[in-house]
């Protein structure tokens, strides 16, 4: 009796490409959201976060993926309770991050 052949691996698709925002900069933004800092420090911790994203090529698209995905990371942005004060925060880093991913002031 002849034993039968597994079927072939499935096609690779071409997904995005893979990159998460680097682990110091989470943290970063994660200890200046828990200690209220200002706006502009917030701005310039997400400056780095952009600069990394083109520098990898991120799509605009995906980079807002990536930024979603890293919220579960800063228990500050956690929750869907749509608390209006995190909704706000969220918003604003999302604002911010589109305006310096397009930003020309490297």
């Amino acid at each position: 009796m002849s034993r039968a052949t597994p079927p072939p691996p499935p096609p690779a698709t071409s997904a995005p490409p893979a990159l998460t925002a680097s682990d110091a900069i989470v943290e970063q933004l994660r200890c200046a959201i828990d200690e209220r800092r200002s706006e502009r420090e917030i701005r310039a911790i997400l400056r780095l976060w952009c600069v990394e994203a083109r520098q990898n090529d991120l799509t605009p698209e995906h980079f807002l993926v990536v930024i979603k995905q890293q919220f579960l990371r800063i228990p500050a942005l956690q929750g869907t309770d749509g608390g209006s004060l995190r909704n706000a925060l969220r918003e604003s880093i999302v604002r911010m991050c589109i305006e310096e991913y397009f930003s020309t002031n490297d």
